[in-house]
């Protein structure tokens, strides 16, 4: 596996965590601006053992890679995947830090969420390099399990950034 992607650390994303070492990822893209004592917060106690094995994840597996060698850059098959991290939130929420990740490949975008709610969704829209990546996205996964928070409500209209 050369990259894992977890959008964030809820325990409904990071339960199995543990198990991602078979896999043996190159790395391991993950909101590592949280502090621990945030994820613990945002997560029922009983759930502490996925907190520690998630931030055991962190440590084993590197965030930064050389440009060569990082498997989020050019594929050999063409593709590239850019991520976005939303860090201006409160940490009290977590879905407000989940990756958004954008796969191009041969002229199509998907665009992977995560859980982000309208806080994250308003900060990142203020990103021109954000905005401009996205455009023309082809197919989008619904954001925060389809939920209605997952989306901006103050929307982003096309005279905002022209083309």
């Amino acid at each position: 596996m050369d990259a894992a992607i977890v959008t964030h650390p809820h325990t409904d994303h990071i339960a199995d965590i543990g198990k991602l070492s078979y896999f043996k990822p190159k790395k391991v893209v993950a909101p590592r601006h949280l502090p621990r004592d945030a994820i613990i917060a945002g997560n029922p106690a009983k759930d502490g053992d996925a907190v520690d094995a998630y931030q055991q994840v962190l440590r084993a597996f590197p965030q930064q890679l050389p440009f060569e060698q990082d498997p989020l850059n050019l594929t050999n098959s063409g593709m590239y995947i850019f991520y976005y991290v939303p860090t201006a939130c409160a940490a009290s929420n977590l879905n407000n830090h989940s990756i958004v990740t954008l796969a191009s490949y041969a002229g199509s975008k998907i665009l992977i969420p995560g859980d982000n709610q309208s806080p994250s969704w308003n900060e990142l829209l203020k990103l021109p390099n954000f905005v401009s990546a996205i455009r023309d996205t082809d197919i989008l996964l619904a954001p925060h399990h389809g939920r209605q928070e997952g989306y901006s409500a103050q929307g982003l209209r096309s005279t905002d950034y022209p083309d």
